[in-house]
């Protein structure tokens, strides 16, 4: 059975509403999205027909230049930054609950990211402000092997007495670093590394 891909772009909309912007709703937030989505992505200009051929293929390392974040956002699966970069702009929350792969710039400035996934993967390096995962569940938090993950702020990695969370590196003898810097207080309990 082969898949079948659709690509589907909008020009020059400008969105002003009372209610929460959904993805997946109608314009009226009357019905969800019959089917599934694989990639959605926002361009702050109309992509070519190649630019569009290539993401098509899979190409994910299309777009560039800086998106800000006026709120906080709820990432309800993965979030990749294959280019570009995501800026938190202020205080603001990011909750993501599947992966989160950073290979453009994640600039946390003085927000917080919060993993509220079951077992998840950081890819890519990423210098934090605060990282937070907790669990009461067994699961793993996975760093990509070869890569920098900094914490300035405060870190918080929690697990269960009966569940403790596990840490690893995506490469069995490999390694992932995570450096913590001294400017925040760091709870890490219940762990297995």
């Amino acid at each position: 059975m082969s898949e079948a891909k659709q690509v589907l772009w909008i020009q020059a909309v400008t969105l002003t509403n009372a209610i929460g912007f959904i993805i997946g709703n109608d314009n009226g937030g009357k019905g969800p999205f019959k089917g599934s989505m694989d990639d959605f992505r926002i361009y702050k200009r109309v992509l070519s027909g190649a630019e569009l051929s290539v993401l098509s293929a899979g190409n994910k390392a299309t777009g560039a230049g800086t998106y800000y974040l006026h709120s906080n956002l709820d990432v309800d699966g993965n979030l990749g930054i294959y280019s570009g970069t995501l800026d938190m702009s202020g205080s603001y929350v990011l909750n993501v609950s599947g992966n989160l792969s950073a290979y453009g710039m994640l600039r946390t400035n003085s927000g917080s990211v919060t993993l509220d996934g079951s077992s998840q993967i950081i890819r890519g390096s990423t210098a934090f402000n605060q990282l937070a995962k907790t669990s009461t569940v067994s699961v793993t938090l996975t760093f990509e092997s070869g890569t920098k993950q900094t914490v300035s702020g405060a870190l918080t990695i929690n697990g269960a007495s009966n569940n403790r969370m596990t840490i690893n590196a995506s490469l069995t003898g490999s390694a992932a670093y995570l450096t913590v810097e001294d400017s925040g207080s760091n709870i890490l309990n219940q762990l297995n590394v």
